[in-house]
């Protein structure tokens, strides 16, 4: 696809009538300094003209999904549909409104190469969108997060979706991702991934993290459906909670609460820009 070598790596690219964005993932994709092997891109039923533009790419699979219907998003039904359909050792994933950073794939599998980690997160960049403007930070992978975090992905966000590559093999011995999810599902991924391997960073930032305050499409059911699915994942997860300590299952708590209040205040600000488009 380009001069560059390429990696054992199959990038799942999840996307759905954001065709802009989408473009400016795959370009992130194709200009990796270690570009993947395999790139798969799913379409969770666009109509926006994302299936034309990813059938004239070459050396792109695609595969198109009928879409959600109701409230589901389906997000994590296509997510697991890309990991089945890789066919390499390692997968990283993508979602379309985020994008690599050059080095992404190469700094994270020359980690691999010297350490032997099955699952690799990173540092991120952020942009965030809001009626003033767009604004830029950075966040380095905390340190403190890696090695064995068995406990800590119980109160700690250890990665987000967009940040990690795995081993296939140990996305599929952890049950891939939960379908029945529509909110935090890389938080629950990463609680039963650490069950099974040590997780390692590369610190510095190696994605663009997409936050869009702007949003004009209304869900009002948005925080009813992520309290409904906090209440499943620690229920879902109570073994691992019950072994917590007592302060440990106060962070817990605090991550939730704290979590609520960020929710709470997105949702004032997009109302506000609906109200003032």
């Amino acid at each position: 696809m380009n001069e560059y070598p390429t990696a054992n790596v199959s990038a799942v690219i999840l996307t759905r009538d954001r065709l802009p964005l989408l473009k400016r993932a795959v370009r992130s994709v194709l200009g990796q300094t270690m570009v993947p092997a395999e790139i798969i891109i799913v379409d969770n039923g666009s109509s926006d003209g994302t299936r034309e533009w990813c059938e004239s790419l070459e050396g792109v699979r695609y595969i198109h999904l009928p879409g959600p219907t109701g409230e589901s998003t389906m997000a994590n039904h296509a997510r697991n549909v890309g990991i089945r359909a890789a066919t390499r050792e390692y997968v990283a994933f993508l979602d379309d409104d985020d994008c690599w950073l050059p080095r992404k794939i190469e700094a994270q599998m020359s980690f691999v190469k010297k350490t032997g980690a099955r699952a690799v997160f990173c540092g991120r960049r952020v942009e965030t969108l809001e009626p003033e403007g767009t604004r830029f930070s950075e966040i380095p992978a905390d340190p403190t997060l890696t090695g064995d975090v068995s406990r800590k992905c119980m109160y700690r966000v250890i990665c987000l979706t967009s940040e990690l590559l795995a081993e296939k093999s140990l996305l599929e011995e952890a049950g891939l991702f939960d379908e029945r999810l529509n909110f935090w599902q890389e938080i629950e991924l990463t609680m039963r991934l650490a069950q099974l391997t040590p997780f390692y960073a590369v610190t510095a930032p190696m994605i663009m993290y997409r936050v869009d305050k702007t949003d004009r499409v209304q869900r009002s059911n948005i925080f009813r459906g992520w309290i409904r699915d906090v209440r499943y994942i620690y229920k879902k997860h109570r073994a691992l909670v019950k072994r917590l300590s007592l302060r440990e299952k106060l962070l817990v708590w605090r991550q939730v609460a704290s979590d609520a209040l960020r929710r709470r205040r997105h949702g004032r600000v997009a109302r506000r820009y609906r109200q003032a488009g």
